[in-house]
Order: C-alpha cells, then structure tokens, then sequence
C-alpha cells in the first residue's frame, strides 16, 4: 500500500515537473515574442515620430513657400479671404494679411466684375475644376484700381475644400498696351491726314480758280449794274416799269446790288476755305528765325479784327502787361492764332453784353509769357473739348466753318515749342490760354 501510495507521488511529481518544464518554455517563448513586439512598437514610435517630424517640416516649407512665392496667392471658401501671402497682401493695398484675412473677396474687386467672380467660383466647387486665366479690375484697400489677371484653383486646406487663386499685376502692362494702342491709331490718323493734306491741296487750287472768276466778274457785275442804273431809271420813267428776267425794274433795282453782294461773299467764303485748306496740307514747319514781342501781335490781331469786335461786343478789354520778355517765333503765323482765337470768342457770344477779355503777362516764376483770350458765350461742351483742335471738327458750320482753324494753330503753336489750352463751362465761358517759353537770354 506504502510502495503504491509512493508510486503515484513520484508520478505525480514527475509530471509536475514536466508541467513547471512546460510553463517555463512557454513562458520564455512569451518573454521573447514580447520583446519582439516591443522592439516593434518602439520602432514604430520612432518611424511616427519621424514621420511626423518630416510632415511638420513639410508643412513648414509649405507654408514659407506660399508666404514668400513671388506671386500673389490667396485661399479663399464662403467667399471670404483665409490666407494672403505677402505679394498678395501687397498687391492688395494691405500691411499685413490681418486686414485681408477674414474678409468679403468681393470687397477687393471692382463692381463691374463680381459677376464674372461668382460664375468662376461656383465653377471651382461645382466641377471641381481649375478656372483659366481672367481679368479683373480690383480696388486696393486705399482706393486705387489696378488690373490683375488670376487662375483659380481647388485646393485642400486645412483638410477643407477651398479655392486658392494666383494673382499677376498686369497694370503697367495695361498702360503701355493702351499707349501703344493710341500710338498706333495716331500713326493711321497721321497717315490718313497726309494723304488727306495731298488730296485737298489739289482740290483747294481746283477749287480757287474758278473762284477767282467769280470774284472778278462780279465785282465787274456789281460795277456794270451801277453804271447801268442811271440808264434804266431814265427808260423806266420814259416808257413806264418793265421786266427783266421775270422780275419787275423796281424789285430788280433793289435786289440786284444784294445779289451780287451775296456772290462776292460766298465767293469770299470759299477763298477763306480755301486758303485754310492750303495751310492745314502745308507740310513745312514755320520759319523761326527771330524773336517777337506778343503785346505787338496781339494788336495787331485786334486791329484786323476791329470790325468783327465792334460787331459782336460792347465789352471788349485788350490787357497787355507791361514789359513782356521777347518769344522766339514768326509774327505772322503767331498773329494768325491770335486772330483765330478772337474769331472764335466772338463767334460764341449771343448776346452784345457778353464780353471778350484778351489778356497778356509774364509768369516770372516760370519764365513764360502767357495769352489769355476769355469769352462769355455759349461755351463748349465736356465731350467736344477734348476734339476741338482735330482737323475739320467744329460746332460752328452756322458760321461756314471748316473745322482747321484750331487744327493748324495747334500745329503752329507747337512748332514754336509753346502750349495752348482750353477750358470752358456751358453758357458760361471759354478760356483759351497759349504758354510760351522764353529764352534763357530774355527772361531772368
């Protein structure tokens, strides 16, 4: 019973011990799988630490690129600014992008073009889609309009869907494009006038031929009928009133010295017309070769102009300043822009009272003598102002104007290096004001 009893002990302690053998195999296969699962965790920790570092410095670079990146950008959602880089928050007319931040894009862009603003963002959200290259008008923060050509872009920021767009001042270009556009249509224009100029001074000595004709032969006309009136009177008490080309004696007695009053002033119209047309296809530049003293052609302007003056004004004032520098000019061609000047002042009066104020001085400051000639007439209007010295413009064709008179003053202005301006106000007043140098040796 003692041997049995001992038997199933050393048994059960064998297996025991076989069991301890087990568990500690067991336990060590844990113990290493456990390391190993640390090693990984901690190589893990350290590729996530790595990894996040990477992205942080990505991030980092991100954002100094888009701050520092020579071109405008912007992100934008809701319509509202969430990031300005420093050209933008330039361009914009901003310190810094505080004050941009936050808020309305529509505030920055010029009302004309919010439309078009809003049809390119709801193509950035709906399709989903890159918006080519458009032109904006924008308005700074301080006011100033500038042109600016942008793409749009989605763009994920900040884990949002967003826009971002890429903005180019295109101002200067603008203006040169616009200066070139003017200089182009200035070179046709010139080219049209050329041509113009070659064709209307033959018309205009096609045209005084004939003209001449018709001056001589009806002052010969006018002369023939005054011999003859003495002739006629005499028959016309003899043998009672009679007809001549279906007109009565009385009637054509009366009317006939206004007739040939009236084909001597069309004929003398038609001279001024002419002679205009000659000086606006004179191609050759005014002979400057002295100086003139403008208190000289400025009287003498009035004096031709006496008649005309007298005519249409009772309040005329000629004031000539004392002690004017002499100009460098031609006196005759000086004295046809004055004389221009003062047909055009009386010409715009309606009414006697009106007055025309013909002025001259010395600006000593500015080493210039200044011609003033002032009217109170009927003024020029705001759209006109700006065409009144292009060739055969003119709101005078009551008066038979051909529109060159102030084209070739301004022609003969800026050949003697002066400056002519005009201002005016409706039924109120035109200024005309004609600047010129004066030589280093006449002035101070």
């Amino acid at each position: 019973m003692i041997c049995y009893r001992l038997k199933r002990r050393v048994l059960h302690e064998r297996r025991a011990h076989q069991e301890h053998a087990r568990l500690v195999g067991d336990i060590e296969k844990l113990r290493a799988a456990l390391r190993q699962v640390t090693s990984r965790l901690e190589q893990e920790v350290v590729n996530r630490r790595q990894a996040e570092e990477a992205l942080r410095k990505e991030k980092e670079y991100y954002q100094h690129f888009l701050e520092s990146a020579p071109v405008a950008i912007a992100i934008y959602s809701d319509n509202k600014f969430l990031f300005s880089n420093m050209a933008h928050t330039k361009l914009m007319g901003a310190a810094t992008s505080a004050e941009l931040v936050g808020r309305h894009v529509l505030e920055v862009i010029e009302d004309s073009y919010h439309d078009l603003f809003r049809k390119r963002h709801r193509a950035n959200l709906e399709q989903g889609d890159y918006v080519p290259l458009t032109a904006y008008k924008c308005r700074r923060l301080d006011g100033v309009l500038i042109d600016v050509e942008t793409i749009a872009i989605p763009f994920i920021y900040r884990g949002k869907q967003v826009v971002m767009g890429i903005a180019l001042d295109v101002t200067e270009q603008k203006k040169v494009e616009e200066e070139l556009r003017v200089q182009r249509e200035q070179l046709i224009r010139a080219d049209k006038l050329a041509s113009l100029g070659t064709c209307v001074s033959g018309v205009a000595h096609e045209i005084n031929n004939p003209n001449n004709f018709i001056m001589l032969n009806a002052s010969l006309l006018a002369q023939v009928w005054s011999d003859l009136i003495p002739l006629l009177d005499a028959v016309c008490r003899d043998r009672g009133e009679f007809r001549v080309g279906k007109m009565g004696y009385p009637m054509l007695r009366e009317k006939m010295p206004v007739l040939c009053s009236d084909i001597l002033e069309g004929s003398n119209r038609i001279k001024n017309i002419v002679k205009e047309l000659k000086d606006f296809a004179r191609q050759e530049e005014a002979c400057i070769t002295g100086t003139v003293d403008l208190n000289d052609v400025v009287s003498a302007a009035v004096s031709l102009l006496k008649n005309l003056i007298q005519g249409s004004t009772k309040r005329f004032t000629n004031d000539l300043g004392s002690k004017l520098p002499m100009v460098m000019g031609n006196f005759q061609r000086l004295e046809q822009v004055i004389v221009n000047l003062i047909v055009n002042a009386c010409q715009a009066l309606t009414d006697p009272e009106q007055a025309v104020q013909v002025s001259t001085h010395f600006d000593e400051g500015a080493n210039r003598v200044i011609v003033t000639i002032r009217d109170e007439g009927v003024g020029i209007a705001p759209d006109d102002l700006h065409k009144i010295i292009d060739p055969f413009f003119t709101t005078k064709r009551e008066f038979a104007g051909t529109g060159l008179g102030l084209s070739i003053s301004s022609r003969i202005i800026s050949d003697h290096g002066a400056i002519m301006e005009f201002t005016s106000k409706i039924d109120q007043e035109t200024v005309a004001t004609v600047t010129f140098p004066v030589p280093e040796t006449e002035g101070r």
